[in-house]
């Protein structure tokens, strides 16, 4: 849920989108190579890996459930021998998502928060970077009453 609502703040984000790879997500649909969940093997250039952490915990108000969600963005790069292009993409996504606003489906529009981007290691020995995503939700209210 989270990590959907993040992927399609992402693809409208001209200035990230420019760094990244392409990919066919179908016959007829190239986007920017942000997948939810682990990208597939041919996927080809820098491409950002966001994954839902789930419920975290709970809370809730007289009128609505809530809870802490989270999630992971992680951007690897090319091999170019430098850590500079996944540094400086790194460092646009903490600036596009930390106390940015989103509305994952099902709940009310919520702020994001971000740690600031930390090293990690992936299959191939690409640079990588990996941001941890927290927000507060409440479930979405109906006005149909």
């Amino acid at each position: 849920m989270l990590a959907a609502a993040i992927q399609s703040k992402l693809f409208n984000e001209a200035e990230l989108t420019k760094s990244l790879g392409t990919f066919e997500f179908d016959d007829s649909n190239t986007l920017p190579a942000i997948f939810v969940g682990a990208p597939p093997d041919e996927v080809q250039g820098a491409h950002i890996e966001i994954n839902d952490l789930g419920e975290l915990g709970s809370f809730g108000t007289r009128a609505q459930r809530g809870g802490l969600m989270g999630a992971t963005v992680r951007i690897v790069a090319e091999n170019s021998g430098s850590e500079k292009p996944v540094q400086t993409i790194a460092q646009l996504l903490w600036t596009l998502l930390d106390r940015a606003s989103i509305k994952p489906e099902g709940f009310e529009s919520c702020t994001l928060k971000a740690t600031l981007p930390s090293p990690v290691a992936v299959e191939g020995g690409f640079p990588a970077r990996e941001l941890t995503i927290n927000t507060f939700v409440l479930e979405e209210v109906s006005n149909d009453e």
